[in-house]
């Protein structure tokens, strides 16, 4: 998914997108894309355009062009193929590819964790690592970003001091320190 419809901009079907996959993307036009609550229950559309800001874009799809098509659509995926994607846009890392990677310390190499999630806010994204006891929140940002190999499996992070401050016990699965 590349994000979620979430406003409608002016009178010619102009959409604004929330929510990207990744800080900027890039797609070409005159490409099909799908919009729906899901891929699998959803609709094909052309592209019209794309115009890609930091966290959102703006879209125009061929034969939406009233205020009613356009609320239609709104809170609706949309979706498109990641091999177009991955061609359009060959440098970026895209959220779901950073989960289930291996969260390794680069100044140590020691691991750390498996990363379970990825969460998307307005600020930054922070990433959630499953440390096996504990569960750590760090916020997805350059400064703590060594490298991601993906071929690897491996996320290096520069962590801050201090970090294990930030640690959360696990609860649920297993931890009997935790009621």
């Amino acid at each position: 998914m590349l994000g979620v419809i979430t406003d409608k901009r002016g009178f010619n079907g102009e959409m604004s997108v929330s929510n990207l996959i990744a800080e900027r993307i890039e797609v070409p036009a005159d490409i099909d894309v799908s919009v729906g609550y899901s891929e699998r229950f959803s609709h094909k559309y052309k592209l019209v355009y794309w115009k890609s800001g930091k966290r959102s874009a703006k879209l125009r799809l061929e034969g939406i062009t009233s205020d009613e098509r356009t609320k239609a659509l709104m809170e609706m995926g949309v979706f498109v193929e990641e091999d177009m994607l991955k061609k359009s846009n060959p440098e970026t890392t895209f959220s779901h590819e950073i989960v289930g990677l291996m969260a390794i310390d680069n100044s140590t190499k020691n691991e750390i964790g498996l990363v379970a999630d990825l969460i998307m806010l307005p600020a930054n994204d922070v990433i959630v690592i499953d440390t096996g006891l504990t569960i750590l929140s760090l916020p997805f940002v350059e400064e703590f970003i060594a490298d991601i190999d993906l071929n690897a499996g491996k996320l290096f992070l520069n962590l801050p001091d201090g970090v294990e401050e930030l640690e959360e016990p696990k609860t649920g699965a297993g931890n009997d320190s935790i009621d």
